[in-house]
């Protein structure tokens, strides 16, 4: 009934074969992986760095495009800046210029006091500014700019220091002489005075264009909190004495020394200019000395100078870095820095 099939061997898949199948299926797909992967990360790395690259570019040409955009803005600034600070100097040597003319003059000299006075004034001012005087005659010794009060780009009021001699031909003195006979002088005094001289710029360079201003002297400024240098630990009596021994030596050097000579005391044989026999060294009056570790010194000190020619005494304070070093069998100390003065400073409370 049932028709029967003759088994062909070849036709039959044992589970054998399929594993195979499926290992040459893997095989396949490694292969492919082995082949196509390399190229892939290749390709993405080099799209990776073109475009940090790029970036990279991007970035410093921003960079560069804005410190361009404010370079002419940078110079500018730096411009005006030097033209500013040339025009405030101009500005002070003409106030100062004008008061040394201002504040000299004589009772006899009335027409050359407006001629001198008259070239510095506004035409307004030209004939109403001068100074009534009857009693003698005015000089300046010397006179500064004291300080400068800036209205705006044109109008300044510049203060002015000035110590003046006057001479009173009226209000005389009488003195006696070696033999009781009576001697007449002038009355003379000297007085420093503050005046404020308002001056603006105009086309062609200042004018006063006000009324000078005399002004009370300045309030002296509140002193900061004043403390002499206080190092974390003082040195040992036995160092101290060395330390001042060494700087005994170099201020005697530094007075009268050349550069060579002071070289000597200066670590790495710094040259530095001394007095040059101006002022010769007194005497150590002072001597507090710090260390610092590491071989290193502070000291604070007041030494006595004196100015041989008139014999008279200054006291001056430095600080005074030191280093020691080993030399051989010994040790020697070098200056490491001076500073020309010995305090610290304190910060307030704001």
């Amino acid at each position: 009934m049932f028709r029967k099939f003759k088994k062909n061997s070849n036709s039959k898949l044992s589970i054998q074969d399929l594993e195979n199948a499926k290992k040459s299926k893997l095989n396949i797909n490694k292969n492919k992986q082995k082949t196509v992967s390399p190229i892939t990360r290749t390709f993405f790395k080099g799209v990776q760095a073109t475009i940090y690259v790029s970036l990279i570019i991007i970035f410093v040409l921003g960079i560069y495009q804005i410190i361009k955009s404010k370079q002419p803005k940078i110079i500018k600034n730096i411009v005006e800046y030097n033209i500013a600070e040339s025009e405030s100097e101009t500005a002070k040597a003409f106030a100062l210029a004008f008061v040394k003319e201002y504040l000299t003059y004589s009772n006899t000299e009335q027409e050359d006091y407006l001629r001198r006075i008259r070239p510095f004034l506004i035409n307004a001012l030209s004939n109403t500014a001068r100074i009534d005087y009857s009693k003698g005659s005015s000089r300046v010794l010397n006179a500064i700019v004291w300080d400068v009060q800036k209205l705006n780009n044109n109008h300044s009021n510049i203060i002015i220091r000035a110590n003046i001699q006057t001479i009173n031909q009226v209000d005389i003195i009488i003195e006696k002489g070696i033999e009781g006979e009576e001697i007449t002088k002038p009355k003379i005094e000297e007085k420093v005075v503050y005046i404020s001289v308002p001056i603006g710029y105009y086309e062609d360079g200042y004018l006063v264009e006000d009324y000078p201003v005399f002004m009370p002297e300045p309030q002296r400024p509140t002193e900061a909190n004043f403390e002499t240098y206080t190092g974390p630990k003082t040195a040992l009596d036995d160092v101290e004495q060395q330390i001042e021994e060494v700087l005994s030596n170099f201020f005697i050097t530094y007075s009268s020394g050349n550069e060579g000579q002071i070289a000597y005391y200066m670590e790495d044989n710094k040259k530095i200019k001394g007095y040059e026999g101006k002022y010769l060294f007194n005497s150590i009056e002072t001597l507090d000395t710090y260390e610092n570790g590491n071989g290193t010194y502070t000291t604070v000190t007041v030494i006595g100078m004196k100015d041989e020619e008139l014999g008279t005494l200054y006291r001056q304070r430095y600080l005074i870095e030191l280093i020691r070093k080993t030399e051989g069998n010994s040790d020697r100390f070098y200056i490491k820095d001076i500073k020309m003065r010995g305090n610290k400073f304190v910060e307030e409370d704001e």
